[in-house]
């Protein structure tokens, strides 16, 4: 099942907490994707790509505001055919604190693609 069905996706990175509400992050990410649709067109994916990101936090009793901006660079690589994608995300989080653990999050990320190639 797992030589049909193969993904893996790993990420790290290195960050500097500049003080209770903002950090910046920077590392990298490597995705390897194997054909689990069954089109002759798409063999192996693998994507890998370096990020830089500054996050924003703030937080009341009950609920927590968070921003994320995070620039990447990718190189994607499928069959032969190799390309540089640079993106930049924006992602809004709002946590609500309703009973113990329990919570309630909501979130929306934008991206925006900018094509290098």
């Amino acid at each position: 099942m797992f030589e049909k069905y193969e993904f893996a996706f790993v990420r790290t990175g290195l960050s500097y907490k500049i003080n209770n509400s903002s950090a910046l992050t920077a590392g990298v990410a490597y995705l390897s994707s194997k054909n689990y649709t069954g089109s002759e067109e798409f063999q192996n994916a693998t994507q890998f790509w370096v990020y830089e990101e500054y996050s924003l936090k703030s937080k009341s009793k009950r609920n927590k505001i968070s921003h994320r901006w995070r620039f990447e660079t990718r190189w994607k690589k499928n069959a032969n055919n190799v390309r540089v994608n640079n993106r930049l995300r924006y992602r809004f989080q709002f946590i609500r604190h309703l009973y113990k653990n329990v919570h309630f999050r909501k979130f929306n990320e934008f991206f925006i693609n900018i094509e290098t190639q």
